[in-house]
C-alpha cells in the first residue's frame, strides 16, 4: 500500500518530461540525431556532433531550413546558448544569422564572452513625421447665440378692456398704423366706444401674447412686430472671456437646420456692463450678407476669431511629449546617409486645433516624429512611413 504514492510519483515526473520533450523537439531546440538520441538545436536529422567546440563541448546539429548550422562551420551554434539567444536567432534571415554567429563565434576566438545581443543587427523603428512649418495661428471663442429681429416692437392697447376682436395671427404682415386689434373699455352699467390697437410700424408679427376675449390693460403687449428683413444674433459671454471680445471682429455662424454650412458676421455692439447674477456679457452679431432662410428665433452657434498670431512655427499635437513640466519633440535627423531620432526639448507656445506654436528649439523646416515615439530612444534608428508637409 505504501507503494502506490510513489508509483504515481513516478509515473507523473515520466509525464512531465515527456511533454517537455515534445515541446522542445515542436520548438526546434531538440532534435534526434542520426544515430537515434538527442541533439540540442533545430528540429531535423543532422550530422554527428563534431569536436572541438571552443568550450570542450560537442557542436550542435545542423537543422533543415537554414535555421540552424552544420557543426564545424561558421553558422555552428555554440554550446551553452540559452532559449532566449536561440529565439533572437530564430527572427533572423539565413543571411543575417549566419553574419551573426560568424561574428559572435569569432569572439569567442579572440577569449572573449561576448553578448549575442551586441552582434545583433539595429531595430529599425516604423514613425510618421511631419515638416516644421510657418503658419498663421488663430485663436477663437465658441459660443451660442439667438437669431433676433433687429427692429422688434410691442404693441400696447390705448385703454383697458375686453380684447373682443384679434386681427392677426403669427407670421402675418402689417403695415403701419393698420387695426390689428380691438378692445371693449364697457364695464356693466357704463359704456363705452370700442378702441383699436394699430400697428406703430410695418413688419411681421413675430409673437401673439393674448386671445381673443381676454382682458387686458395698458400694460399689456397684445402683440409683437418686427422687420424680418433686419435680423442680428444676440448671444452672452463669460466674464472671463470679456477682454477677448470687441467690436468688429468677424465670426462665423452655424445652424442645424443647415448642416456644413456657414455663414459670414461680425460682432456690432458689446454690452458695457456685466449682468451680475449671470456674470454673462451681452454681444450683438450682424451678417455679412442676408440670407432669407435664417428666421428669427434660430439657434445659432457662433465662432468668433479673436486674435491672429502671424508668421509662427507650428507643428502637430501629436509631436509633443511632456514630462515632468517640459516639453519635447523627436527630431529626425539625418545621421551617415540614415534618419535616426533626436530627442529635444522646445518652448511651447499657444495650442489651437491639435496645432502647437513653437517658441523655441525647433527651426521651420526640420521634421519631427508624430506618431510611433513610445519605443524610440536617442539615437533610434527610424524608418518614415508616411510625412506630412514633406518628403519620405
Amino acid at each position: 500500500m505504501k507503494s502506490k504514492p510513489v508509483v504515481i510519483v513516478v509515473v507523473i515526473s515520466l509525464c512531465i518530461l515527456a511533454g517537455v520533450a515534445v515541446y522542445f523537439r515542436m520548438t526546434g531546440v531538440i532534435g534526434t540525431s542520426a544515430g537515434g538520441g538527442l541533439s540540442v538545436g533545430p528540429s531535423a536529422a543532422g550530422g554527428p556532433p563534431a569536436g572541438g567546440a571552443p568550450n570542450g563541448g560537442a557542436r550542435p546539429a545542423g537543422g533543415a531550413g537554414g535555421n540552424g548550422a552544420r557543426a564545424g562551420g561558421p553558422g555552428a551554434l555554440p554550446a551553452g546558448m540559452s532559449q532566449a539567444e536561440r529565439s533572437l536567432l530564430q527572427s533572423l534571415t539565413a543571411d543575417q544569422r549566419q553574419d551573426v554567429l560568424a561574428r559572435y563565434q569569432a569572439a569567442i576566438a579572440e577569449g572573449k564572452k561576448p553578448r549575442l545581443a551586441d552582434f545583433m543587427p539595429e531595430t529599425t523603428y516604423s514613425v510618421k513625421a511631419a515638416v516644421a512649418k510657418r503658419a498663421t495661428v488663430q485663436t477663437y471663442l465658441d459660443i451660442n447665440g439667438d437669431v433676433t429681429t433687429r427692429t422688434n416692437v410691442e404693441v400696447y392697447p390705448d385703454i383697458g378692456g375686453k380684447l373682443t376682436e384679434l386681427r392677426v395671427s403669427l407670421g402675418d404682415k402689417v403695415e403701419k398704423n393698420q387695426a390689428i386689434a380691438t378692445v371693449d373699455p364697457s364695464k356693466p352699467g357704463a359704456a363705452y366706444a370700442p378702441s383699436s390697437v394699430r400697428s406703430p410700424i410695418a413688419g411681421t408679427v413675430t409673437a401673439v401674447n393674448v386671445s381673443q376675449g381676454s382682458t387686458v390693460s395698458t400694460g399689456t403687449a397684445i402683440v409683437k412686430v418686427g422687420i424680418l428683413e433686419d435680423i442680428e444674433i444676440h448671444a452672452d459671454i463669460r466674464e472671463r472671456d470679456v477682454s477677448s471680445v470687441t467690436a468688429g471682429m468677424w465670426a462665423q455662424a452655424r445652424f442645424e437646420a443647415f448642416s456644413g454650412e456657414v455663414f459670414g458676421a461680425a460682432v456690432i455692439h458689446v454690452s458695457p456692463v456685466v449682468d451680475a447674477t449671470a456674470r454673462t456679457q451681452e454681444i450683438v452679431l450682424t451678417f455679412s450678407n442676408r440670407d432669407p432662410r435664417i428666421l428669427p428665433g434660430m439657434y445659432a452657434r457662433v465662432r468668433i476669431f479673436t486674435v491672429a498670431h502671424v508668421d509662427r512655427i507650428t507643428i502637430p499635437l501629436s509631436a509633443v511629449i511632456e514630462r515632468y513640466g517640459k516639453y519635447y519633440v523627436y527630431v529626425v535627423s539625418k545621421k551617415e546617409s540614415v534618419d535616426r531620432a533626436e530627442l529635444r526639448e522646445i518652448s511651447r507656445g499657444l495650442t489651437v486645433d491639435e496645432v502647437v506654436e513653437v517658441t523655441g528649439g525647433l527651426e521651420e523646416g526640420e521634421r519631427v516624429v508624430t506618431s510611433g515615439q513610445a519605443a524610440l530612444g536617442d539615437g533610434a534608428l527610424l524608418r518614415i512611413v508616411s510625412s506630412e508637409g514633406g518628403v519620405k
